[in-house]
């Protein structure tokens, strides 16, 4: 009975309790000290660059690394062998190609320096437009009666415009060489004559 009443009479004085805190605020013992406060310098918060752990992974999320789906094969379709392509070799030192059409200049003279072992001065390209549906007809119905002559050179009126459009939706490459190679000798290298 003794022990219980001490811890009661331990109890009994919040006066003297609350008198002890109250100087310790005052004098500013450690456990109350004020937390300094971080200063900001903009008005954007960034989140804090916290650690980042390189991936180790278990196993290989893709079995295989994918192949180049665009090499210098895939690039380079066939030489155009048609006269006005013969016309370019002979005067301006060109190499006709038609390309793929997801090929930019850059991979189509990359592709040339692979296949061939020749440096290109430039490259030109054109995307070839398909025949719209209408225009199709009329070239099946001029093919059935005037065996398509002269085809190319007929225009249809669609609203303001003119419409002459070339065979498919393909990419042609014009691929002028430099002046120590020339043209007519890489074409019979090539086959192309």
């Amino acid at each position: 009975m003794a022990p219980a009443k001490a811890d009661s009479s331990k109890k009994a004085d919040p006066k003297a309790q609350a008198a002890k805190a109250a100087k310790a605020v005052k004098s500013g013992a450690s456990t109350f000290k004020k937390k300094a406060k971080k200063i900001r310098t903009s008005v954007t918060f960034h989140r804090p660059k916290t650690l980042k752990k390189e991936r180790n992974p278990k196993y290989p999320r893709i079995s295989a690394p994918s192949r180049n789906k665009l090499d210098q094969y895939q690039i380079l379709k066939y030489p155009l062998t048609t006269e006005s392509a013969m016309k370019k070799i002979e005067d301006n030192n060109t190499l006709v190609f038609i390309v793929d059409i997801r090929a930019n200049k850059k991979k189509i003279k990359d592709a040339v320096k692979k296949m061939y072992d020749i440096q290109t001065k430039k490259v030109n390209t054109l995307i070839r437009e398909d025949y719209p549906a209408e225009m199709m007809a009329l070239k099946q119905k001029w093919e059935a009666d005037f065996l398509g002559v002269a085809f190319n050179h007929i225009c249809k009126l669609r609203g303001s415009e003119y419409l002459c459009p070339l065979p498919d939706g393909t990419k042609k490459a014009y691929v002028r060489l430099t002046p120590d190679y020339d043209a007519l000798d890489v074409a019979n290298k090539i086959g192309i004559i």
